[in-house]
């Protein structure tokens, strides 16, 4: 008997399920978990990124932290993963002419 797989949007509450499909919106309603063709690890399809590019994201688009959150950046969870290598797996997807997509696991090497 196969387990038939609950689609990720759908296991979210509701307020957070608001927030995510707000996100998808701005990449053309794209759910990364939805796509399984076309992901590349390849460094060469990495969108280029600078500081400004990261304060526009997390200033201007949809999320649970606050500004006051984020000016307390550094005892938030993820920065704090990141620089202790928690984050591994880089994959990327090109969708269009103006559209990539980036994910990664997070979680301790064993």
């Amino acid at each position: 008997m196969s387990k038939s797989r609950v689609p990720y949007k759908d296991g979210l509450d509701s307020v957070t399920r608001k927030r995510y499909e707000e996100k998808l919106s701005l990449i053309n309603g794209l759910d990364p978990y939805e796509e399984k063709e076309g992901w590349s690890d390849k460094e060469d399809i990495f969108p280029p990124i600078t500081h400004p590019d990261i304060f526009f994201y997390l200033i201007h688009t949809p999320s649970v932290y606050t500004q006051e959150d984020l000016k307390a950046w550094k005892s938030l969870e993820a920065i704090n993963q990141v620089c202790q290598g928690w984050v591994r797996e880089k994959k990327a997807l090109v969708k269009g002419e103006s559209h990539v997509v980036v994910t990664a696991k997070v979680g301790l090497f064993l």
